[in-house]
């Protein structure tokens, strides 16, 4: 399965000390009970751990069985969780991420927009 992170969680994963296999892992168990909470329109809130510094949550959204895309993360002290307001903008970016075909994936990568992880 391909992995994208948005700009701000590969900078919010960065500066929280998350190394991308934490989240590929947790990619990777999307099945079943360990899925996490399901918010509607494609999110899935993910609890993720980290050592020594309680809990990071990422919210990401599963949109074809062959990708997932990593649109919010945030800490416990850092980025603040996000409202219902911006829950629907993610929504609504989930559904734009959704539509897009290779060449545009690899121009939004190239752009930096987007950052292939898996």
């Amino acid at each position: 399965m391909r992995i994208f992170l948005t700009r701000d969680v590969v900078n919010a994963a960065k500066n929280a000390g998350i190394e991308h296999v934490t989240i590929q892992e947790a990619l990777a168990t999307r099945e079943g009970l360990s899925l996490g909470t399901i918010l509607g329109g494609d999110l899935v809130r993910k609890r993720l751990p980290m050592t020594g510094a309680g809990e990071t949550r990422v919210i990401f959204a599963y949109l074809r069985s062959d990708r997932s895309f990593v649109l919010y993360l945030w800490t416990k002290g850092g980025l603040p969780k996000p409202d219902e307001g911006e829950l629907a903008m993610l929504k609504e970016y989930a559904k734009v991420l959704q539509r897009l075909d290779l060449k545009q994936l690899g121009t939004a990568e190239e752009a930096g927009a987007l950052e292939e992880i898996g």
